[in-house]
């Protein structure tokens, strides 16, 4: 599915100018996507973007035939982070507004159901599922919030006994499935369905140029976009610009970000993981590492340093207003592109040094999954597995290639970056099962409470939640196991 998405960044990135923070080297790092065509590089003139219109059709036919359901209906609860990705309740014009409200027609057409959403969080899936009533065919659950309570207690359906679909048609992603696999069952599905959203690193070009600083892209392509090097770009371009002593409106500061969540992208990037397979196979906290103590250092001492961080309370108005070098956020940000009086590029996190072999992104995704209590799972099996058919043939190429790709990556290295990112998403089995549970969170989002607090003590993070984790963890696996023995 990945390389698909690749592929389709590549098609169209050799049809578009370079712009600033958009340098390329000479011979690409193994792997880039770079473009080195000279009709094509360094250039302000280029072939023009091609037109949103046609999507790029699917080779492969449906995974499920035509069929009639009788208009039996087909309900989502959504999580309320995600119908924007997912759902259109009208056609716009816009390409990806469109390509998802043809989607939903398309799929009631062709199986003759009538399919609606509406927003639910995890606890009211929870008290459907307890009173047996078949409210609810399709999850998109927050990728942070109640999994673990989904399956430890039996609320959801195998995805494996769910007729129609197949796992390994080129729509799913199996290697992502089996991250979150702790069993002997699917209970998340991963497919184009649920487009990818990975945490990103957007970067203030024009502070790039205005300052002479690094091209952050030339250090991705040349494997050198490293967290020692993030940091030394952020502590270069902190400026009391007014002289005046204080950090305050006038001056330029290193990174912000509006989520705490965001700064857990380090540690994903870093290739450090909140858990990992124990010899067994199964979870075991993975944090008590020398690596995870050099990141808790190097954050902490990123933080200490004057200017280098935004004040948390501030960080959206310093982003907007183009003070600052770096934001964190998730890849569809992307679409508040052309809304900044700044030109703006994006990068993933960086890698923990040059030694590492990827760059790692941290994937936002929903959690799909079905619940326990569905009357008719041939029903929801024919809707996703053509919905999923679908999205491939139509929302994928409009949201990852036109929408990001065209309208808002508009120069060739920019596309590149997309294409890092996207081809390197990965899933946290510890953070998807526990990322904000109880006392778990503040393993999560350690790299902010570094940055919160200034403080290197990695071993007082880790006593405080251990503890519960184990509990937690333990619970997890019982439930599980007593409801696959069923």
């Amino acid at each position: 599915m990945k390389t698909r998405l690749t592929a389709l960044l590549l098609a169209a990135a050799m049809l578009l100018p370079l712009t600033a923070c958009s340098g390329k080297p000479d011979d690409p790092a193994p792997g880039s996507t770079a473009v080195t065509d000279p009709a094509v590089s360094g250039t302000e003139t280029a072939v023009p973007a091609p037109e949103e219109t046609a999507y790029i059709a699917h080779a492969d036919p449906p995974g499920v035939e035509k069929m009639d359901f009788d208009g039996e209906e087909f309900h989502s609860g959504v999580h309320q982070n995600y119908p924007r990705l997912h759902f259109r309740d009208e056609e716009t014009g816009d390409v990806f507004n469109d390509a998802l409200y043809d989607r939903m027609r398309k799929t009631e057409e062709y199986l003759n159901v009538r399919w609606t959403y509406q927003v639910a969080d995890y606890q009211q899936v929870t008290e459907a599922v307890l009173s047996g009533d078949d409210i609810y065919q399709h999850i998109l659950n927050h990728t942070l919030t109640g999994n673990n309570v989904y399956v430890q207690n039996g609320y959801l359906y195998r995805i494996d006994d769910i007729p129609y679909i197949d796992l390994d048609a080129e729509w799913w992603d199996r290697e992502q499935m089996d991250i979150l696999r702790l069993g002997k069952y699917y209970y998340f599905m991963i497919s184009d369905f649920t487009l990818d959203t990975p945490y990103a690193i957007f970067v203030n070009c024009d502070l790039i140029e205005r300052y002479n600083m690094e091209d952050p892209y030339q250090l991705v392509y040349e494997g050198k976009w490293t967290l020692d090097r993030f940091a030394s770009m952020c502590e270069e371009v902190a400026h009391d610009a007014n002289g005046n002593g204080t950090w305050d409106d006038d001056d330029v500061m290193g990174v912000t970000t509006g989520d705490t969540s965001h700064w857990s992208g380090f540690m994903t990037g870093c290739g450090q993981t909140l858990t990992q397979r124990d010899k067994y196979g199964d979870l075991e906290l993975a944090l008590n590492s020398e690596k995870m103590q050099n990141i808790v250092e190097k954050m902490t001492a990123l933080a200490k340093t004057p200017g280098a961080v935004c004040k948390y309370w501030e960080s959206e108005r310093r982003w907007e207003d183009g003070s600052t070098l770096f934001f964190l956020g998730a890849l569809d940000m992307m679409r508040d592109a052309g809304e900044y009086e700044f030109t703006m590029g994006l990068v993933p996190y960086p890698k923990y040094d040059e030694a590492q072999d990827r760059y790692y992104s941290l994937n936002w995704n929903a959690t799909a999954c079905v619940p326990s209590s569905i009357r008719n799972p041939a029903l929801v099996g024919a809707v996703l597995e053509y919905a999923s058919w679908e999205t491939a043939n139509q929302v994928t190429p409009a949201y990852y290639d036109i929408t990001l790709g065209t309208r808002y990556a508009k120069d060739p290295a920019t596309r590149d970056m997309l294409a890092y990112i996207l081809e390197n998403s990965v899933l946290d089995a510890g953070a998807v099962y526990f990322g904000m549970s109880g006392l778990l969170d503040q393993l999560y989002i350690i790299g902010y409470l570094c940055i919160y607090h200034q403080s290197t003590d990695l071993q007082s993070y880790i006593a405080t939640s251990q503890k519960y984790f184990k509990t937690s963890l333990n619970d997890l696996y019982n439930g599980m196991d007593a409801v696959e023995e069923n």
